[in-house]
């Protein structure tokens, strides 16, 4: 067992051992990861649209085409008031957004591993869908995947990089509803 100074605390301050999924409220039951496993954990505290399923593929693929064998990524669906006051917590924002990643991994360590949080606003999606000529579903998976790159590595600061998690994004989702099941 690890000492509780081995273990990380989650965006909902729940403490997680390495290695362990340590499901939160409303996650998935928590269980050993195996070492050669990687693990997609979803959550949500409001109602949603996605279809987890799809979800779990389309984080798997980009992980695997990004080299990611093994790890945990965590996604939980929240509102507007508590993605609010987690932006302002962790980020110093102080508004809803639509999508806020944690990545717990170095950047030196993420070879083929990935240990992640990825926390979508379902409220900000249903308002936006429609000016992206998206459901709320597709809208909602396209958060996840942006979050997933954001873990991964990408950064959407600089033009030349936006437009580069933009293509990936957009070629990921468009994956995601025109594969077979």
């Amino acid at each position: 067992m690890n000492s509780n100074s081995d273990r990380e605390k989650r965006f909902d301050g729940n403490e997680v051992a390495p290695n362990n999924n340590g499901a939160s409220p409303g996650h998935d039951e928590p269980r050993e990861l195996r070492e050669d496993e990687l693990l997609v954990e979803f959550g949500a505290e409001v109602e949603h649209p996605l279809d987890l399923e799809r979800l779990r593929r389309v984080v798997t693929r980009i992980c695997v085409d990004h080299g990611i064998s093994v790890g945990h990524l965590s996604f939980t669906v929240l509102g507007d008031e508590r993605i609010h006051a987690l932006n302002r917590e962790t980020l110093g924002h102080d508004y809803p957004t639509d999508v806020i990643s944690f990545d717990y991994v170095e950047p030196e360590r993420r070879s083929t591993r990935v240990e992640g949080e990825v926390v979508v606003n379902a409220d900000y999606a249903a308002r936006e869908a429609p000016e992206h000529g998206h459901g709320p579903a597709e809208e909602l998976l396209l958060y996840c995947i942006h979050g997933t790159l954001h873990v991964l590595g990408y950064d959407d600061d600089e033009p030349d990089a936006a437009a580069t998690m933009a293509e990936l994004q957009e070629r990921y989702l468009r994956e995601a509803y025109h594969e077979e099941p």
